[in-house]
């Protein structure tokens, strides 16, 4: 069964300067059992402080990344909480409440991360795992681990993607091969790749996690105005798959997607997400000369991509990791 246990032995965290927990002790350069502690203390807060019932579906938003962020995943998990990226019946985040209204998740029953994480417990959650959560939308009978896909040092950046925690968290947590684990979030993409750019420079990082291939690129324009060699840099992005990259091999984006949009005289963007489409709009336009225009487009898309336009909005958002979760929980 899919727990705590699957944390390798050899498991080791280090906190850098501009982690946003660097003064609390799980915070420091840790081994396996401050995560185990901290996995203890969620637990409380599920069970013993938010009463969670057995498969409840639970969504987490954490643009900022720590130690926190793996015990988080692994206590819902023991607790049978059913992880989710939409259809929600608790938001646990890291956002200001004027993101959470932007990225339309203000309606959902939520708590923010800071004023869950330092709570008092007298004793131990006593909760028993029953093995029946769902995570993301498989049984977790049926998660497949890997551990053997890195080796060397770590950085873990936005966890927003289910594919990433399934196919990239889990399999590291449990390899012997990783030298050591840490943590950065974001919120600007541009300040956020400014500070992880240092971190690589000043930890000798070997490998890390980026979201999506957009965020790669501004990590590598980056690195190369501060004249920072990342060309043994193992950068790993999702895109419709996780793929593995060396930063001196990345691969343009689909050309045809970034123009349609202007052949089509629509300002906006088409963004992917597996097995469809959206589109968001920098300006509002009639509805009707929308359905129109997605729907030429649609003609075009299907016959090159055979996937569809399914969703489209105005958006005031350059962060396509946050559009995504927008245009995902979007009512439609």
């Amino acid at each position: 069964m899919l727990d705590r246990n699957l944390v390798s032995d050899r498991f080791w965290y280090k906190s850098n300067d501009f982690n946003f927990r660097l003064s609390f002790p799980e915070e420091n350069t840790v081994k396996k059992q401050m995560l185990f502690t901290r996995i203890d203390y969620w637990r409380n807060v599920f069970i013993r402080h938010l009463k969670l019932k057995t498969n409840q579906n639970i969504m987490l938003y954490h643009n900022q990344t720590s130690l926190d962020t793996f015990a988080i995943y692994l206590a819902a998990i023991e607790c049978d909480l059913n992880l989710v990226e939409d259809n929600a019946d608790f938001l646990l985040h890291t956002l200001a409440d004027s993101e959470l209204i932007n990225l339309e998740l203000s309606n959902k029953k939520h708590y923010n991360y800071f004023d869950l994480a330092d709570l008092r417990f007298d004793g131990v959650c006593d909760y028993k795992q029953n093995g029946t959560s769902i995570v993301y939308g498989t049984a977790l009978k049926d998660i497949v681990i890997d551990k053997n896909k890195l080796k060397g040092s770590l950085l873990h950046t936005k966890y927003l993607k289910s594919n990433l925690f399934v196919d990239f968290m889990l399999p590291t947590l449990a390899s012997d091969k990783i030298e050591f684990h840490s943590c950065l979030g974001y919120t600007n993409i541009e300040e956020g790749m400014t500070k992880i750019s240092t971190v690589i420079q000043k930890t000798g990082i070997k490998n890390i996690l980026l979201p999506s291939l957009e965020t790669v690129d501004v990590l590598c324009d980056i690195c190369a105005k501060k004249d920072i060699d990342i060309s043994k840099l193992n950068i790993i992005s999702y895109d419709t798959k996780l793929c593995y990259s060396k930063a001196d091999q990345r691969q343009p984006q689909d050309t045809v997607l970034q123009t349609l949009p202007t052949k089509y005289g629509l300002d906006g963007k088409i963004l992917e997400d597996e097995d469809t489409f959206y589109f968001q709009f920098n300006n509002p336009i009639d509805n009707n000369i929308a359905q129109v225009k997605i729907k030429s487009m649609n003609s075009f898309i299907k016959s090159k991509y055979n996937k569809t336009i399914t969703k489209w909005a105005v958006l005031n958002n350059n962060d396509k990791d946050e559009a995504m979760i927008i245009f995902r929980n979007l009512q439609w």
